[in-house]
């Protein structure tokens, strides 16, 4: 059975914003975090719900939206700052390091 947006939808609170990310796959396992692209209706879920039922077969999978996408905070251009809510996500979670694909 295919994961749904539903039962991998999480939200968290990183102190600048709310994000919102799906996450599949054992925490205990290397991380990995997909990142979307720009375009109109980009999401974490929408660039990559084909691959994080694959992906989560061997790694801790999650997918933001990025703020000022999908379902995280809304912000303005020059509050966006994909790299330190990258961190800030990280941190949040508990995650020390991870691989990145984007």
């Amino acid at each position: 059975m295919a994961l749904t947006f539903e039962e991998t939808s999480r939200t968290v609170n990183v102190g600048a914003w709310t994000i919102h990310y799906n996450e599949a796959g054992d925490p205990a396992a290397p991380a990995v975090v997909l990142l979307h692209g720009s375009g109109p209706g980009a999401t974490g879920w929408s660039n990559f719900k084909t691959n994080i039922e694959a992906l989560s077969e061997h790694f801790h999978v999650v997918a933001p939206d990025m703020p000022g996408w999908g379902k995280s905070d809304a912000v303005t251009r020059d509050e966006m700052d994909h790299a330190k809510a990258a961190v800030q996500l990280l941190d949040a979670l508990g995650i020390e390091k991870a691989a990145f694909v984007g």
